[in-house]
């Protein structure tokens, strides 16, 4: 798809300083779509920002929550990984992955990927991973049985299980700051 982008938009005729521009100019049309609520658009723009320039991990991110919101999960988790191969650290790639990874019901996947993210996330943030972490927890030992529960699912660190609770308190003031997580961000599951 993004090859047949690339020879549509005419890329390879274009210097990588006019690919970089465009690129970005695509992203911010792309974000202005998705905050507008014209999700197909954005996903155009996003698409079309990553044939001029396919290195960019927000790009595939903001992408993927645009495939999420149009219900293209498998679509969703591959432009998460994509992400993540090109910013292992990249924080709503990872949080993405995990909430399509659930969606798709990849319960461990998802328990794995929210985990990585509340150990790199900020405090304000940990107590929510960790709920989204325990459902996808929850979800697998419904699916999986008593296999789950006789180790089979990923661990949750004491540390892990510190930090969330250590940030409910941070939370609840950056909830009065406004600062909570949203739709854009992490959707619920």
């Amino acid at each position: 798809a993004l090859a047949d982008l690339r020879e549509d938009l005419d890329v390879a005729a274009r210097s990588p300083a006019e690919r970089t521009h465009l690129a970005e100019r695509e992203k911010q049309k792309g974000n202005e779509c998705y905050r507008a609520g014209e999700v197909d658009e954005a996903l155009l723009c996003y698409s079309r920002s990553l044939a001029y320039h396919d290195a960019s991990c927000i790009v595939f991110s903001n992408r993927a929550m645009a495939h999420i919101k149009l219900g293209n999960l498998e679509s969703a988790e591959a432009d998460c990984t994509r992400s993540l191969e090109l910013d292992p650290s990249y924080l709503k790639a990872r949080s993405r992955r995990g909430m399509t990874r659930h969606r798709r019901g990849n319960f461990k996947g998802a328990m794995e990927d929210f985990a990585e993210a509340m150990e790199m996330a900020p405090e304000a943030q940990r107590t929510e991973l960790m709920q989204l972490m325990l459902r996808s927890k929850e979800k697998y030992e419904d699916a999986e049985g008593e296999r789950a529960t006789a180790g089979h699912a990923p661990a949750v660190s004491k540390a892990a299980k510190a930090k969330a609770a250590s940030s409910k308190k941070a939370k609840a003031a950056a909830d009065r700051k406004s600062t909570r997580l949203n739709s854009s961000h992490l959707c619920n599951l």
